[in-house]
């Protein structure tokens, strides 16, 4: 703000791989979906991305993307989904 600059970097700069959330739900807490390769949508209408789900508890996990995300957003809303069936979400953080 001082110079009144914007920086900006290369394209996939932001770009996220892994992605923690907590406030996390299943919809049916005795699946575990540890382990499993699922999707994840961040956006209403955006495209489902396949997920690996690294670690999941009752108030944390982590979510591995098999191709980086870009625009990853603390306070984001994240769904899991098993073809289009729901299986969980939380809050990136």
């Amino acid at each position: 703000p001082s110079d009144r600059s914007v920086t900006v970097g290369p394209k996939g700069a932001l770009s996220s791989s892994r992605i923690h959330l907590h406030s996390t739900c299943l919809v049916d807490d005795r699946e575990s979906i540890v382990g499993r390769t699922l999707s994840m949508k961040m956006r209403y209408q955006m495209t489902p991305f396949q997920v690996e789900v690294e670690s999941w508890d009752a108030t944390e996990a982590i979510i591995r993307c098999v191709i980086p995300q870009e625009f990853t957003s603390p306070g984001q809303s994240a769904v899991i989904y098993d073809g289009n069936r729901v299986v969980g979400g939380g809050v990136i953080r």
